[in-house]
């Protein structure tokens, strides 16, 4: 899934060149206030000029709901702003505890994905987490005839060191 962040209101470049990368889904996160919210739709309107395909696009953070859920600070909206007066407090992305906004983030990334890939996934970070340390126990334990059936690290423990000549 392709990510581009922007801070406050995209420029048309940037809005064409993500069209290029979207198939028809984008998310987005951040402050909730009249300019956070309206920066939601300039993203979404520059976007759409842009696809050709339909666009599902959603705010992932912070929203109305999240406020409540999560019991976030608010403060009251600046007096001198005058979009979006039906918004009344603000709260900034950055109230959202990071583990929350992550899994939030994770659960959108994988809705997307295939059924599988979670699956495939998992089994190669499972590998990765373990094969340290099987190759340890595999050097350290296992027995080779192609080494005298000795283990790897015997082997190399018994074996005479060649002194390496360097270049003078």
């Amino acid at each position: 899934m392709p990510l581009y962040p922007t801070g406050g209101f995209s420029s048309a470049t940037l809005a064409h060149e993500a069209a290029e990368h979207i198939d028809a889904c984008d998310a987005e996160f951040g402050d909730y206030d009249p300019a956070g919210l309206l920066i939601d739709r300039s993203l979404e309107s520059e976007l759409r000029e842009h696809l050709d395909t339909p666009l599902v696009f959603r705010r992932l953070a912070i929203n109305e709901e999240q406020i409540d859920l999560y019991d976030l600070p608010t403060k009251p909206r600046k007096a001198t702003d005058r979009r979006r007066l039906d918004i009344h407090e603000t709260v900034e992305a950055e109230a959202m505890p990071a583990a929350d906004l992550r899994s939030i983030v994770r659960l959108a990334v994988e809705a997307h994905l295939p059924s599988y890939a979670l699956r495939v996934a998992q089994e190669a970070e499972d590998v990765a987490e373990h094969l340290p340390r099987f190759i340890d126990s595999y050097n350290k334990g296992r027995l080779h005839s192609a080494l005298g059936y000795l283990s790897p690290n015997r082997y190399e423990e018994e074996q005479p060191r060649t002194p390496v000549k360097t270049a003078a």
